[in-house]
Parts: structure tokens; C-alpha cells; sequence
């Protein structure tokens, strides 16, 4: 008989131990929002915990898949190294919707600083290798992972298999790994997954199936979102499920990958991979900054006039220290603006405190 799922369940008690206080609060708290909208988001990167962040606010029932594409940094080490799926995505992630204790959190993200083999490796990250090996299931892992951190919804790979993304670039170079791809020196002409076809994560399409709002993004357009896409069974479920769907532009170039890109280029290539029906709504920043982003490139916006099916949606979603990124609770904010008009009655989010100023161009969409 196979123990290692009882060995798992007794590690789970040993660090989680009963009762826990923020149990008892998350329960007072958080009815409403249990009953909340079923909502999906599909991305990677550092552009989804931030979203995460944010919508977490509005509903518990919050599934995010995330790539398994990555290939740089820890994950790809311990990717190398012990043959696990890469686990820094999915370790943002499960920090982004968590609901426990803020020890806990700093954690999961701690990173060792040392002469050896540890250095740059986090926590987290050496956290969920060790659960995938205890009980040999990454998937399993990264479900016990979020008990510890007492989620708010859950988090999935949008692939079981061990995949490599490879891109072709407009100059004939193949680039093979996220992180190639990632410093690529030309722009992106297509891009494909090793092995072709991989099997999407049941559950993965289970939860597009039954969503009620999908979000698309944010992220690196190339590494974050389009490794997703390039699963055919994801890519279908999104195409035909009856949700909301929503795609969040990027607030700024990302270098060389989409350079000179606006709002519609990056929209194109989501449909490109993803089928024309898997778009909706479009997010796009309305507050553009004087002078280039910190690293020098352009901040994106819709060219006009906007003639695509698409609605457009432009709301101030900035962060006005990190100005190429998303700010969580602005954009947030206007994702449920969104869903609220749009979507009916069918299942409402909460009603939001009223919002400061800054705040009410994207209530008012």
C-alpha cells in the first residue's frame, strides 16, 4: 500500500495544525465572496499575482492557470535538476492568494543568499519541489502548498507535461526555452511548444468550462500568456466556454518581443493562438505618462479609431511608482466595473467601498 499520501496529510497537520485563527476569520469574512463569481485567469510571470491580488477581493472562487514554461532562475534549476515542473510561477501565484498569516507569505518567498548551490533558490519554490516528491505529484503539491497558505481559490498547471517553449524570430533564429525566448534579439515571428500538443490539465479545462469571467493576462505577452494558449485544450475551452472573457493589455513594451506593438497588435496575437471568440473586452491603460518607462520603451495605447468587435475598455490601471505595471486594486476595480455591466445578473460581484478619486474613472466605465 502506497503511504505517501498519508505521509503528506500528516506533514499538512504538522505545519498547519487545527484550529487556526484566520480559519475562524476567513469564515466571518468571506461568505459573500464564497459565493462569488467563478473567475479564471490565465498568465504566468509577475503580471497575474498582481491581478490576483487585486480580484481576490471580490471572489474566492478563483482559479489561476499558470505556464509551465519556465526555464530561468530557481525553477529552472530545480526543473534540471530533480525533473519537477517549473514551480516560481505557480509559487507567485499561491503567495498572491493567500489568506494566511503574513510570516507565511514572506516565507514562501524568501530567497537563500549564500556561496553554494543554494543561492537564489526559494523557499517556495524548494517548498513544493519537496511535496512533489513526498507524494510524486507536482499537482498535488502545489494543492497542499495552498492549504498551507490558505488560498482564496486555487491554482493550476495548464499543462501535465514537461514542456519547452521554442520561438522563431523575424531574423530566422530558432531560440529554444522561455529564457532564449525571453532575450530574443529580433521580434517574434511564432511560437510552438516540445512536445507538440501537450495534455492540458483536466482540471485546468474544468474550471474555463465553468467560469463565469476569464481574464487573459496580464503579462509577457510571448512567455506568459501565449505558452498557455499554445495548449489545444485550454485554447478550445476558452473558445467555447459561455463566460465573460477579457483580455488586460500590458501598460508598456516589453523589449524587442513588442516593441512598436499598440493595444490591437497584442490583441491579434492572443486571438491568433487562442481562436477568434476568445475575447470579449479589451483593458487598456488610459494614463499615459510623459516620456518613456524606466527602461526606455513606450507606454501602450489603442490606436484609433478602435474598429474591432472587441470593447474597448480604458481606465487608469497604472502604478504610479512601478509605472510599467498594472496597479492591483485599479485594476481590479475596473475588471469588476467591467463584469458588472456586462455579464448580468447572473452571478454579482460585491458592491465596492466607495473608491478615492483616482479610483472612479474605472467605476464609472
Amino acid at each position: 500500500m502506497n503511504s505517501r499520501p498519508n505521509r503528506l496529510a500528516s506533514l499538512l497537520r504538522l505545519l498547519v495544525g487545527r484550529p487556526r485563527r484566520w480559519n475562524v476569520i476567513r469564515s466571518l469574512n468571506g461568505r459573500s465572496l464564497e459565493a462569488g463569481p467563478r473567475i479564471t485567469v490565465i498568465g504566468g510571470g509577475t503580471g497575474l499575482p498582481g491581478l490576483i491580488r487585486g480580484i481576490k477581493h471580490y471572489s474566492h472562487n478563483i482559479t489561476a492557470i499558470v505556464t509551465m514554461a519556465d526555464d530561468g532562475g530557481s525553477s529552472g534549476r530545480l526543473r534540471s535538476e530533480l525533473g519537477i515542473q517549473p514551480p516560481g510561477d505557480i509559487r507567485n501565484c499561491l503567495v498572491a492568494l493567500a489568506d494566511s498569516e503574513a510570516v507565511m507569505q514572506q516565507l514562501m518567498d524568501y530567497r537563500f543568499s549564500s556561496d553554494g548551490q543554494l543561492n537564489g533558490h526559494s523557499f517556495g519554490n524548494m517548498l513544493i519541489a519537496a511535496l512533489a516528491g513526498i507524494g510524486g505529484d507536482f499537482y498535488r503539491a502545489v494543492e497542499i502548498a495552498g492549504e498551507l497558505l490558505a488560498i482564496r481559490g486555487r491554482v493550476i498547471p495548464s499543462t501535465i507535461t514537461d514542456v519547452t517553449l521554442i520561438a522563431r524570430s523575424e531574423a530566422g533564429e530558432t531560440l529554444t526555452g522561455e529564457t532564449s525566448v525571453a532575450s530574443a534579439s529580433a521580434r517574434l515571428q511564432s511560437l510552438t511548444l516540445s512536445p507538440p500538443n501537450p495534455q492540458a490539465h483536466p482540471e485546468a479545462v474544468m474550471a474555463l468550462e465553468q467560469s463565469d469571467l476569464i481574464i487573459i493576462g496580464p503579462g509577457s505577452l510571448y512567455t506568459s500568456i501565449v505558452p498557455n494558449l499554445l495548449i489545444l485544450g485550454i485554447a478550445r475551452a476558452v473558445a467555447q466556454s459561455r463566460a465573460l472573457k477579457v483580455y488586460i493589455c500590458n501598460v508598456a513594451e516589453e523589449p524587442r518581443q513588442t516593441e512598436g506593438y499598440s493595444v490591437q497588435a497584442h490583441l491579434d496575437i492572443v486571438r491568433r493562438y487562442a481562436g477568434g471568440n476568445s475575447v470579449h473586452a479589451v483593458i487598456a491603460n488610459s494614463n499615459i505618462p510623459a516620456g518613456p518607462t524606466p527602461a526606455g520603451l513606450d507606454f501602450i495605447s489603442p490606436r484609433r479609431p478602435w474598429d474591432d468587435n472587441a470593447l474597448l475598455i480604458e481606465a487608469d490601471v497604472i502604478d504610479e511608482t512601478a509605472t510599467a505595471r498594472h496597479d492591483p486594486e485599479k485594476l481590479a476595480d475596473t475588471v469588476a466595473a467591467v463584469y458588472r455591466r456586462h455579464r448580468g445578473q447572473r452571478r454579482r460581484l460585491p458592491k465596492p467601498k466607495p473608491p478615492p478619486p483616482a479610483h472612479r474613472n474605472a467605476n464609472q466605465l
